[in-house]
Parts: C-alpha cells; structure tokens; sequence
C-alpha cells in the first residue's frame, strides 16, 4: 500500500484560538455598548442638573439686580426704608417671604434643586446678601430605612 504524503494542519488547536479571540471580542463589544449607555445617561442627568441650577441662578441674579433697583430708585427719590420696602415687596415673587426687613425667596427648577436668598434690606437704602443656598431635596419613598438617623 501505497501512503500518501499530504501536509497534515492541525485545525483544532487555531479554531479554538479563533474561538476564544472571538469570544473575547463579543464580551468587550457588549461591555463597550453598555459603558457608553451608562455614560450617555450620566451625561443626560449632569445636563438636567446644570440646567435646572442655572435656571434658578438666573432667576436669583434677576430678583437682586430687580431689588437693587428699586433700592437705587427709592435712594435717589428720598424714600424712607419702610417705603423702599414697600417698593421692594412690588418685585418680589409670590413665594417670598418678607419678615422685617429680611427677604427670602426659594428657587426651585425642578421641585428637587432649590436656591434659597435671603437678603437683608438696610436703613441707608442698600442691602446685604444674608444667605445664598443651594440645596436638593431628596424625595423620601414610602416605608424607606434610615441607615443614620443624624444627631438629635
């Protein structure tokens, strides 16, 4: 009998190594895709947050810059304090609150972010920032545990 001499090519041991390598490469193709899922929803809420703390900076920045002018208004026209308060009441939105010559007013973009100012309006006609506070509100679920209840 005759043999035949043909090459022999081990087939398996590469198909195996094709076999891992393509393996490896789904695995790593899937974990990409869900990082930058992860990444793009990051993203997303990074944005909201800036936006919604922006907004309410606006709208503090426009609520002092309103204020001072109704003060420099009542300076230049004589006013007493109690009527540059007056003035001042004019301006202020519904949810302030005026307790002597202290003003306070919350911001809130998005009924979680809040900025609370408080202004302090003084007899010479002019006003001091008493308080510039940002804050989050977190919403408390039902039946939700406390890990630290605080110092009381």
């Amino acid at each position: 009998m005759a043999r035949r001499e043909t090459g022999s090519i081990r087939i398996g041991p590469l198909s195996l190594f094709v076999l891992v390598v393509g393996l490896c490469m789904a695995v790593f193709a899937v974990l990409s895709f869900t990082t930058a899922r992860a990444s793009a929803y990051e993203a997303e809420n990074q944005r909201a947050y800036t936006t919604g703390t922006y907004a309410n900076e606006v709208a503090a920045q426009e609520l002092v810059a309103s204020v001072d002018q109704e003060l420099a208004q009542a300076k230049r026209s004589g006013k007493t304090a109690a009527a540059a308060l007056d003035d001042v009441r004019k301006v202020l939105p519904d949810v302030a609150k005026v307790e002597g010559s202290q003003v306070s007013v919350a911001f809130s973009s998005d009924q979680v972010r809040r900025l609370t100012v408080s202004l302090c309006i003084n007899d010479d006609l002019t006003y001091t920032i008493t308080k510039w506070k940002t804050s989050v509100d977190w919403p408390q679920e039902e039946g939700g545990q406390d890990f630290w209840p605080g110092e009381e």
